[in-house]
This record gives structure tokens, sequence and C-alpha cells, in this order.
């Protein structure tokens, strides 16, 4: 059990320090297709309301079971969404508040 949290505790600080291999073109390309989906996934929680919102929350642990990755390549995708400007971390929890793309509403009653 510790020895879990400790293997953790390194993999977080090799991340924050950068220390890890850097990824090959390969695993880049397929990182981003992770957060493409990330951004449709909060995209088709969007799309229940009537009045479209700017922000959805995302959880990591959510995403993670429901496009069956590891909680920590979530986490790598949702970094990357954060450098564009598309992703910001609302609490320790693992929570996300993700950016979507303005609509315009003209457009969305059309639709």
């Amino acid at each position: 059990m510790g020895r879990d949290r400790f293997e953790r505790l390194l993999g977080r600080i090799r991340r924050a320090l950068r220390i890890e291999r850097r990824s090959t073109l390969e695993e880049s390309h397929q990182l981003l297709q992770l957060a493409e989906t990330i951004v449709e996934h909060g995209r088709m929680h969007q799309s229940y309301y009537q009045n479209p919102m700017e922000y959805v929350m995302v959880e990591t642990k959510e995403l993670a079971f429901r496009l069956r990755e590891a909680p920590e390549t979530i986490e790598d995708a949702l970094r990357l969404l954060q450098n564009m400007g598309r992703a910001e971390l609302y609490d320790r929890h693992g929570r996300w508040k993700l950016r979507l793309a303005k609509i315009d509403r003209d457009d969305a009653a059309s639709a």
C-alpha cells in the first residue's frame, strides 16, 4: 500500500520536473487525439442543456473510466489542453474546467 503511493508520488514529481523520457511523435499524436476526444466529451455534456455554456466540468477518474485510459494519461491530455488555453484545474480532486468554443445563439437556434 505504501509503496504504491510512493510510486505515484515519484511519477508526479517526474512529470512536474519533466525528467521523463521525451515522447515519440506517435505518442504525442495519440495524446492530441485524446485531448480532442475529451473536448468532444465536453461538447456532448453541453448538448444536454438548452442554453449552451462556455465551460463544462469534467473529472479525471470519470474520463478515465469512460475513455478506458489510465488517469495519468487523462491528466496529461488535460495538461495539454491547459497549455492550449482550453482547460484549467478546478481543484485537487481531479476536477477540471473545460473551456468549449463559444456558440453563436442564432446558429444554435437554427440547428
